[in-house]
């Protein structure tokens, strides 16, 4: 009986070692034949490698079979490669792509395209030939006619979502919607995406709000001709300004030719093509900006900045903002007068002849007095319309693809009367007192002087009680307030403090 169970026992030993020959034979056998299969994945998932490996024998079958398997098993399921087996190396190890993910790409932000000619900017030339004037800040107006698209939302781009080889999905960032809001004389079309002009006019763009105003447009000069003009819009001159002449606009001023010894007052922008010559009985005054080939024995005041191409000579210059000309080599501000609440720029400072030039830096911000509740009003008006009309647009949309039902077309046609009795009331206030400069985000001046040439003796920089006076020559000099008083450094060394004689 104990042999018996010997026997057995000796039996079963044997019959276990003989199954695990068989199975490294067959191991030993695939892997001569097939060769050796592995997978690599990337960190980040976006991609997955095969690693081949040829057997012993020295060239290795191709086993799609195994190549599934563990495809499977490492959870594979996007980007696979096609053909894979065409590919893989079978004489030598390898590793082979045999996925590969999708990236996010993140979508687009939607955009403005004017359609209408906003500037000639090209006849100019470019800011960085130092031989030229940069002209690109004097821009001609635009004008369009009723029915006229003027701008068009081109839609924010779906983002793509990223996904990896294993099939996780990754997030991309939203592109950014904008909000047309029509202003005066201008209606938005009913998918949401264009401004169309009501009347024919000037287009006068407040960030993403757009008006059209009507222009009174001279053919020629101005002269006994025409005579005066006082207008309730744009008025665009194709011609010069004769002396003795007053043109006044509740918005801007455009003449193609040169002012000589007029009166120029406009709400909001002045823009000359060409010079503008004074005397002490003619001014030029804008509520924003002003701009000019150059102004010479002229009493110039702007509510924004101050710009000349080429020069300023004994002018009476008050500005809000900055005041500046352009030429970076050429351009110089000569005696006279420059009040200014920003910064004043100019390639040369005074002049060789000991002109009379004192420049004031700092102002108080003379041009927003007494203006908050109504400005305050109309920026009730244009929040509330921007809502009115977001809510137009969506059942718009709505309408369009599927209709709507009695009680959402009833909110739509409220929606539509409340948009008008708004937009009514904001032309009315806007028509009054000019657009609210408090919606503008304002800029933060840094109050200095910059000259890149001569700054030559006898110039004064004052900023209220701290005045610095140049007893000779200065180049490239920076002056700025430093601990309320006035100092002057270089280009190169900000921070180093040159004395000058008082």
């Amino acid at each position: 009986m104990a042999a018996n169970a010997k026997e057995i026992e000796k039996g079963s030993r044997h019959t276990f070692i003989d199954r695990k020959i068989r199975e490294l034979t067959l191991a030993f056998n695939a892997d001569n034949v097939t060769g050796r299969y592995d997978i690599r994945i990337s960190d980040d998932g976006m991609e997955a490698w095969l690693i081949t490996e040829p057997p012993r024998s020295g060239r290795m079958e191709f086993d799609q079979d195994i190549v599934n398997a563990l495809i499977k098993e490492n959870g594979i399921e996007y980007g696979l490669m096609e053909n894979i087996e065409e590919i893989v190396p079978r004489n030598m190890k390898a590793e082979t792509l045999l996925a590969r993910g999708r990236l996010p790409v993140a979508g687009e932000d939607a955009k403005l395209r004017l359609l209408y000619q906003e500037s000639d900017d090209d006849e100019h030339g470019t800011p960085d030939d130092r031989d030229r004037v940069d002209h690109r800040e004097v821009r001609k107006f635009s004008i369009v006619r009723a029915g006229e698209p003027i701008v068009m939302k081109i839609p924010p781009v779906e983002p793509v979502t990223g996904i990896t080889v294993t099939g996780k999905r990754i997030p991309a960032r939203k592109g950014k919607d904008i909000s047309l809001i029509a202003g005066r004389n201008v209606e938005l079309s009913e998918n949401g995406n264009y401004l169309i002009s009501t009347a024919e006019g000037m287009v006068v763009r407040n960030n993403n709000m757009f008006d059209v105003v009507s222009v009174y447009v001279v053919d020629g000069d101005v002269d006994y001709s025409v005579g005066n003009i006082s207008f309730g819009g744009c008025v665009r001159i194709k011609g010069n300004v004769l002396p003795g002449f007053r043109i006044s606009a509740t918005e801007s001023i455009e003449v193609e030719g040169t002012v000589e010894r007029a009166i120029l007052e406009a709400g909001k922008d002045i823009r000359l093509h060409k010079s503008c010559y004074g005397d002490d009985n003619c001014s030029i005054n804008a509520g924003e900006d002003i701009y000019a080939r150059s102004f010479e024995n002229a009493r110039v005041r702007a509510g924004g900045k101050v710009c000349a191409a080429q020069y300023i000579v004994n002018s009476d210059i008050t500005a809000g903002g900055d005041v500046e000309v352009l030429h970076p080599s050429k351009g110089r501000i000569s005696g006279g007068h420059i009040r200014a609440g920003g910064d004043v720029v100019a390639g040369n400072l005074g002049s060789a002849s000991y002109a009379n030039t004192l420049v004031e830096i700092g102002l108080p911000d003379f041009t927003r007095q007494d203006r908050n509740d109504k400005f305050n009003m109309i920026n009730f008006y244009l929040k509330n319309l921007k809502s009115i009309n977001a809510q137009i647009r969506k059942y718009t949309h709505v309408k369009k693809i599927r209709g709507l039902d009695p009680a959402r077309e009833n909110k739509l046609a409220t929606l539509r009367e409340k948009a008008a009795r708004h937009k009514n009331s904001l032309d009315e206030l806007v028509s009054r007192y000019g657009m609210p400069e408090i919606l503008v985000k304002t800029p933060t001046f840094s109050n200095e002087v910059r000259v890149r040439g001569t700054v030559y003796s006898g110039v004064r920089i004052r900023s209220n009680e701290s005045i610095l006076i140049f007893s000779e020559d200065y180049e490239e000099v920076v002056v700025k307030k430093l601990e309320e008083e006035l100092v002057m450094t270089s280009f190169d060394e900000e921070e180093k403090v040159i004395p000058i004689a008082v």
